[in-house]
């Protein structure tokens, strides 16, 4: 049995890595299982992880939401019950999905230090669950190498296998900067580089006919025009 650790930063597109290399694994015919030691809970009264529901259904799993998420992270998950048995806890759910699996993808928390407080940051979590990890990396300025450069660091310093990077959604304006500049900084510093993703809107956005097969409803005007890109929308009371 083999795991993948996935971690970066808010809106990276971990989930969107984890999801295509979870339906690449499929098609190679292995049993793919996904976990999430640190969930984010959904707004709302259910308070699940919104990832892991789309991962459990995409995957066809049966397993409890509770087994795939043992704990969640909010800004104040150290009140209550904290840190107790959160480690038991965790090590007790990986093992229970990886049993029957050949391969589990682990997603990373909302942030990588996230609960670093119970010492279940994704570092340590990588290490604990001796997991290999790809870095998700979101440029958006200068300051995005840096914080890139120190993850790298402190999964190298840990000990962990930090098998690259993957910059994602990358604006256009900074593709340039991103092929020339930062790949060549990290490169040069000994951390390879597995991909560049340039950000695109046909990716990004579903189209007025995808929200129709989802959504239902009747089209009253526009039929010839279910092939545009949604970016924005309202929802009702």
């Amino acid at each position: 049995m083999k795991n993948l650790y996935i971690m970066g930063t808010p809106a990276s597109g971990k989930t969107a890595l984890a999801l295509g290399l979870a339906q690449k694994f499929k098609k190679e015919g292995l049993r793919v299982a996904y976990f999430k030691p640190i969930g984010n809970p959904s707004p709302g009264r259910e308070r699940v992880d919104e990832d892991a529901v789309l991962m459990r259904e995409v995957l066809g799993m049966d397993t409890p939401l509770e087994l795939m998420v043992p704990r969640m992270a909010g800004p104040s998950y150290l009140s209550g019950n904290g840190c107790k048995d959160a480690l038991n806890q965790v090590r007790y759910a990986y093992q229970g999905i990886a049993a029957d699996s050949d391969v589990v993808i682990i997603g990373g928390a909302i942030y990588p230090y996230a609960y670093a407080g119970c010492g279940l940051d994704d570092v340590t979590l990588a290490k604990e669950l001796a997991a290999p990890v790809l870095l998700v990396v979101n440029i958006e300025n200068d300051f995005s190498l840096d914080q890139t450069l120190f993850f790298n660091r402190s999964l190298a310093a840990a000990g962990v296998n930090l098998l690259g990077n993957v910059f994602n959604n990358i604006p256009r304006p900074l593709l340039a900067k991103t092929e020339g500049i930062y790949q060549p900084i990290l490169e040069k510093q000994g951390y390879k580089v597995l991909g560049i993703i340039p950000r695109r809107p046909e990716i990004a956005s579903p189209t007025v006919e995808e929200y129709y097969e989802v959504l239902g409803g009747e089209i009253l005007a526009g039929g010839d025009n279910l092939d545009r890109l949604v970016k924005t929308w309202l929802s009702g009371p």
